[in-house]
């Protein structure tokens, strides 16, 4: 196990009480959390900096370049806390863009912002118009993307734009078995919040999905410059919705494997589950596990 501030190694300079790391599969930031030793004050001496990089990693698994967001303080401890993101991603835009791709989008914020740019398995759209109100850049991708069914990421200074539709019918990359849950497991199933969904921009509408329930979820806020691409917006729009209907979480023993973003097999419920987000807990040997059904 190696950790690095700064690109240094400081893996054998420091007392090491606790280490969260947390995988997101997209729209939000991946996270570190480390807890070290302070019994000297020698944390309060050094003062670690916002934004400088955080890294974890263990045989061929790293966390990739975190950027320090909080500091905290305690007695005989002190805590850094840091993100994939730095602190001026989240700096809100407002801008209108016309006749612009998908590809271009995405290679613009990448690069406003020193980003590597990593596509996997994405259209190349062209949108007549898209708005971006008082929002961040990526916020406003990842709102882009919902449309199309495709989800984005920031991992170690790379935005990856994927398919997560097609994420969804993967090869599990691991099973998992009654006896490998440590502790108690919740699965919760609920019903489809909405039927069907209707995107409505002047005179272009369409409805995907049951059209006489009542259960429909309706945008007219959004741009949409044919039959074809509202049709589209709709049906992803709807799936977004309500791809969270079935949930199941635990942790089992650590395995690192075991990503945000891949597909397992559980074997209890005798199904597939895309992973929403994995908590890798490095002191208790744990991987907390939030898992959707996929079909």
């Amino acid at each position: 196990m190696q950790i690095s501030y700064d690109n240094v190694d400081i893996t054998n300079k420091i007392n090491l009480l606790d280490l969260i790391y947390t995988d997101n599969a997209g729209g939000l930031f991946d996270s570190l959390e480390i807890t070290f030793g302070n019994k000297n004050n020698e944390w309060y001496a050094w003062q670690p900096e916002f934004n400088k990089q955080l890294a974890f990693s263990h045989n061929n698994i790293t966390s990739g370049n975190m950027y320090i967001d909080e500091k905290t303080g305690g007695i005989d401890t002190y805590e850094l806390s840091a993100l994939s993101g730095k602190h001026t991603y989240k700096q809100v835009y407002s801008n209108t863009f016309e006749n612009i791709s998908l590809i271009e989008i995405t290679s613009n914020i990448a690069r406003k912002h020193k980003l590597n740019c990593a596509l996997y398995d994405i259209n190349n759209y062209t949108y007549k118009r898209l708005d971006q109100v008082n929002i961040s850049d990526f916020e406003f991708l990842h709102s882009v993307c919902m449309r199309e069914g495709y989800n984005i990421k920031i991992y170690n200074d790379n935005l990856i734009v994927y398919d997560e539709c097609k994420r969804n019918k993967s090869a599990p990359v691991r099973t998992i078995y009654s006896h490998d849950w440590l502790g108690s497991i919740s699965y919760n199933e609920s019903k489809p919040i909405y039927l069907a969904c209707c995107v409505t921009f002047k005179d272009i509408s369409q409805t995907v999905g049951d059209s006489k329930t009542s259960d429909i979820l309706t945008y007219t806020d959004i741009p949409v410059s044919s039959i074809d691409e509202a049709q589209r917006f709709a049906k992803n729009l709807l799936y977004q919705q309500n791809k969270m209907n079935t949930l199941l979480s635990g942790s089992i023993t650590i395995d690192f494997n075991v990503c945000a973003g891949t597909i397992i097999f559980e074997e209890t419920y005798n199904s597939k589950f895309f992973v929403e987000e994995v908590e890798h807990n490095y002191i208790n040997k744990q991987s907390h596990l939030t898992l959707r059904k996929v079909e």
